[in-house]
C-alpha cells in the first residue's frame, strides 16, 4: 500500500458505490477509483504550529489554594491575574496555540479533605467541546487528565470534605496533536520541526493515542506462602476506569486465593506480575485509553489485617500514560513561554 490509504474507506462504508457498473453508484465509483488512482501515492502531510507554548508547571492554571468546606461546591472560572479558587485567564488563552494536559497536585495539612474529583469542561484538541472528571488524589499527589485541552471554561469540585488540604492547578509538558500521526515500519514519520524560524532545531518525540498504557499498581503481596486467615467482612473499595466496585473476600487460604476473588469481582483486572512464581501482584485498569485509571480508596480492617496492608497496596489515584485522542509530541527544546514551534509529520488517513 502506499501513500494515506484514505479513499479505501469509502468502498468499505458505502458498498453500493461499485466502480464499473450503471447507474448513479456506478458512476460515483469510476470517479472515487480515479481519484484514487491520482491521490493515494501521496501521503497525507500535516504542519502543526504551536505559538509560544508555556512550560509545564504545577500551578500555572490556578495557584495552590484551600479545598472547599465541608459540603461546599466549588466552581473555579477563567480571572484575569487568577487568584485563590480562580484559573489564571492568560495561562488558559494559551491552551489555544498548543493543548495541553491539565495537573492537579493534592498538598496541605490534611490532603484526604481535598474532594474526590474535579470535572474539567472546556475543548479537546480539535475545539469540539469535551468533559472529564479527574480522581483526585486523597493523599499527597499529583494527578493528570488524560484528555488535552485547548480551552478550559470551568472546573467544577466535588462536594468539599475540609479546607485542610490545598489543590494547586498546572500544564503537563507534552503538546496535544489534531491529528493521528502514521507509524510506517515501527516509527512515526516526522519530517521536520522548525523552532523559533530555524530550519537547525532537533525534532522531539511523538506519540499517538495508540501508544497509551493502562494504569498499574504493583503490590509487594506473597503469592506464595499463606496468608493469614481474611474474615469475610474483609473488603477493598476501588475504581477501575471510574466504575467503583467493592469485593468482599471469602476467608481466602492464602493470596492466590485473594488474587482469584478479586478477578471475580473486579473482570480479571489482577494478576501475579511476573508468573504464579512472583511475589508481586499487579493491578491493572481493564482498558488502555485516555480514561485509564485506578483509584484505591479504602480497605477494611487494621494495622496488618488491613487488606490493603496485606496485598501491599497504598490508596491512592494512578493514571495510565495517555496521549489524548490523537497524540502528543515532546519538544526537545521544553516550551518556556518564549519559544514557537512548527512540526511536519505524516498523520494517519484513515483515521479521521
Amino acid at each position: 500500500m502506499s501513500g494515506s490509504g484514505l479513499l479505501h474507506k469509502f468502498y468499505s462504508r458505502f458498498p453500493e458505490i461499485t466502480p464499473g457498473k450503471s447507474g448513479i453508484n456506478g458512476l460515483i465509483g469510476d470517479v472515487l477509483q480515479a481519484l484514487e488512482a491520482t491521490f493515494i501515492p501521496q501521503a497525507g502531510i500535516v504542519v502543526e504550529e504551536f505559538t509560544a507554548p508555556l512550560a509545564a508547571a504545577t500551578n500555572s492554571v490556578m495557584a495552590a489554594s484551600a479545598t472547599p468546606a465541608l459540603g461546599v461546591t466549588t466552581t473555579l472560572l477563567p480571572v484575569a491575574g487568577g487568584g485563590a479558587n480562580e484559573l489564571t485567564l492568560a495561562t488558559v488563552q494559551n491552551l489555544a496555540a498548543a493543548p495541553r494536559q491539565i495537573t492537579f497536585t493534592t498538598a496541605g495539612a490534611t490532603p484526604a479533605n481535598a474532594p474526590v474529583s474535579a470535572t474539567v469542561y472546556g475543548a479537546d484538541e480539535r475545539g469540539l467541546p469535551t468533559v472529564e472528571v479527574v480522581p483526585l488524589e486523597q493523599v499527597a499527589g499529583a494527578v493528570t487528565t488524560g484528555n488535552y485541552f485547548s480551552n478550559i471554561t470551568k472546573i467544577v469540585y466535588a462536594v468539599g470534605k475540609g479546607a485542610g488540604a490545598t489543590i494547586a492547578i498546572g500544564l503537563a509538558a507534552t503538546i496535544g496533536l489534531s491529528r493521528v500521526p502514521k507509524k510506517r515500519t515501527g516509527v512515526y514519520v516526522l519530517f521536520k520541526e522548525l523552532m523559533d524560524g530555524s530550519a537547525a532545531a532537533t525534532p522531539g518525540v511523538l506519540d499517538s493515542a495508540a501508544d497509551n498504557t493502562a494504569a498499574t499498581i504493583l503490590g509487594t503481596a506473597d503469592l506464595v506462602t499463606a496468608t493469614p486467615v481474611l474474615p469475610t467482612t474483609q473488603s477493598i473499595v476501588l475504581a477501575i476506569d471510574g466504575v467503583q466496585k467493592t469485593v468482599t473476600f471469602s476467608n481466602p487460604a492464602n493470596l492466590a486465593a485473594v488474587v482469584s476473588q478479586l478477578n471475580a469481582g473486579l473482570g480479571a483486572a489482577v494478576a501475579a506480575a511476573g508468573g504464579v512464581a512472583s511475589k508481586f501482584l499487579a493491578l491493572t485498569s481493564t482498558t488502555k485509553g485516555a480514561g485509564s485509571s485506578i483509584n484505591v480508596i479504602s480497605g477494611t480492617g487494621t494495622g496488618a489485617a488491613n487488606i490493603l496492608t496485606v496485598l501491599g497496596i497504598s490508596a491512592g489515584f494512578v493514571r495510565g500514560t495517555s496521549y489524548g485522542r490523537y497524540g502528543a509530541y515532546a519538544p526537545n527544546s521544553a516550551p518556556n513561554g518564549t519559544h514557537s514551534y512548527a512540526i511536519y509529520y505524516e498523520q494517519d488517513a484513515t483515521v479521521l
